[in-house]
């Protein structure tokens, strides 16, 4: 009976990576193809891009609940961090996270403003630029069902502190910042992988690609103190109001 329980639950692990997998790869393709779209459809290129973010959110999250009888790498901060998030957008709390393309298309910005990125990685790396505030919110919110130390250590692991202290010391504000989503999926792809990789069953192209290429990598150092301007242009035009 236990076998069998153990066999039923590893079945179930398998086919969330699998998933989680294929998330994986979509997201990548809607950001390098945002800007052709964009040139066509912007409201579809913006669509496209935050449902394939919260695709790979969800698919993590059913990845962690799958495994969590067999395994305990969602107990470390990069996954926890990563959980989070998406249970901020799930349960519609922080302003769900907004990406910053979302805003900028929205309005929820000004072009005529500059707004700054902790960024974690060089610019050469793709990003995915998060508001700091919505995270923060969620953070501090009381049905976010996080504890108070547990939501600390989500705010360490994304140098939340730090990087609002850096910029008030320029006299640049925390409602003009953003973080990059990108190397927490990164980093929280990796903490699974690493945990369950010689377990795990590939089902597909993608399941074999991402078991070689997560462990072939090194986690992406969150205290790297890297930091970029964001643009001031969506799909070639500014964006926001600009009275």
């Amino acid at each position: 009976m236990v076998m069998k329980v153990a066999r039923e639950n590893m079945r179930s692990i398998n086919y969330a990576y699998d998933e989680f997998c294929r998330a994986l790869r979509r997201l990548p393709e809607a950001i390098f193809g945002f800007s052709n779209l964009a040139m066509v459809d912007l409201d579809e290129a913006v669509g496209n891009l935050d449902s394939a973010v919260y695709h790979v959110l969800s698919c993590y999250h059913s990845l962690a609940d799958a495994s969590r009888d067999t395994y305990d790498w969602m107990e470390q901060p990069g996954a926890r961090t990563l959980i989070g998030i998406r249970n901020a957008r799930h349960h519609n709390l922080g302003s769900r996270v907004r990406g910053f393309v979302s805003m900028a298309f929205r309005g929820q910005i000004r072009s005529t403003q500059s707004y700054w990125t902790v960024a974690y990685q060089p610019e050469s790396q793709a990003s995915l630029p998060h508001y700091l505030p919505d995270i923060v919110e969620f953070l501090e919110h009381k049905e976010n069902r996080l504890s108070n130390k547990r939501a600390s250590e989500i705010l360490d692991y994304l140098q939340v502190r730090e990087t609002v202290e850096h910029f008030k010391s320029r006299s640049i504000e925390p409602s003009r910042l953003f973080f990059n989503l990108m190397p927490i999926i990164s980093n929280g792809a990796k903490i699974a992988i690493d945990a369950m990789g010689s377990d795990l069953e590939v089902l597909s192209y993608d399941g074999e690609v991402y078991l070689d290429h997560f462990p072939s990598i090194d986690y992406i150092d969150m205290a790297s103190g890297l930091y970029s301007c964001l643009p001031s242009t969506l799909a070639g035009k500014p964006y926001g109001d600009s009275s």
